[in-house]
């Protein structure tokens, strides 16, 4: 059956039979493939410059440039005042922008005190929700919750309430047995690794007497600590460290402690001071 119909690239009327598997949008291939490879002035989104592109391509910017600074704006680096380009959105959202993070850093420094410019508004906002969350049931219920759980704990965590050694040593020891992602640091690696090439059998991060955990323990009773030179050195860390040493002493191990500098200076004759204690 013959139909009639209009060309899209032409604009000439032509038939064509519907029992074939025809679209009746062109008059020839020509037409069609004109249609497609034909340029046709479009308009870009970002600058508004007219430039020729294929009519089935989805171009809407005359270049990468464009396509790139568009929903962008140039704003100054808070610190250098250099010129950067930044989305908009980010720049609506903050008010202070850096180039880098070595600026960001820079600023921190010269100016310790200072706070987001948004820090007065959501504190305001927050005390609203807590008045309003105060008035409510079960904040209410909460209060009652915490007051009976206080007089069964008998004030034991009370502020300004000290614990006594007994149950400081029950905290301690609950916590050593506690198994925790250990990191190990470089001097336990390398001293772990001279060890190794001296063949000698060892065990890392293991708990000792509910105390602390050992960084290198020797079998059966060696105990082998790498302290660092910064942390080991303060006061408080002393008066734990001879503790320790003094608690394990008196239970039958032998207890060897080097210092970070001694590691990364001369490995092999920490390894030989180890080897003598065996």
């Amino acid at each position: 059956m013959k139909k009639w119909s209009v060309c899209k690239n032409c604009s000439k009327k032509f038939y064509y039979y519907s029992s074939n598997k025809h679209s009746g949008n062109f008059c020839s291939h020509k037409c069609y493939f004109r249609s497609i490879y034909d340029k046709v002035e479009k308009k870009c989104k970002n600058c508004g410059r007219v430039f020729l592109s294929n009519r089935k391509e989805n171009k809407v910017f005359c270049n990468k440039q464009c396509a790139v600074s568009f929903g962008r704006e140039k704003k100054i680096c808070g610190f250098c005042g250099k010129e950067i380009i930044v989305a908009k959105w980010r720049a609506k959202q903050r008010k202070l922008l850096f180039c880098n993070r070595e600026c960001m850093i820079d600023y921190i420094k010269e100016h310790p005190l200072h706070t987001s410019p948004h820090a007065e508004e959501t504190k305001e906002k927050i005390r609203k929700k807590q008045s309003e969350w105060r008035k409510t049931k079960e904040y209410l219920e909460f209060v009652k919750r915490l007051r009976i759980a206080n007089k069964n704990n008998k004030g034991l965590f009370k502020k300004g309430h000290k614990l006594s050694d007994e149950v400081i040593d029950k905290i301690r020891a609950a916590r050593v047995r506690q198994k925790f992602p250990t990191k190990r640091s470089r001097i336990e690696i390398l001293l772990a690794e001279e060890l190794k090439k001296h063949r000698v059998h060892f065990e890392t991060n293991i708990p000792l007497e509910g105390i602390s955990v050992v960084d290198i323990f020797i079998p059966p009773k060696t105990a082998v600590y790498c302290d660092g030179d910064y942390w080991h050195n303060l006061p408080s860390y002393k008066q734990r460290d001879r503790r320790i040493n003094d608690i394990l002493i008196s239970k039958g191990y032998s207890v060897l402690r080097f210092w970070e500098h001694e590691i990364l200076s001369d490995v092999n004759s920490c390894v030989k001071r180890i080897k003598e204690n065996l």
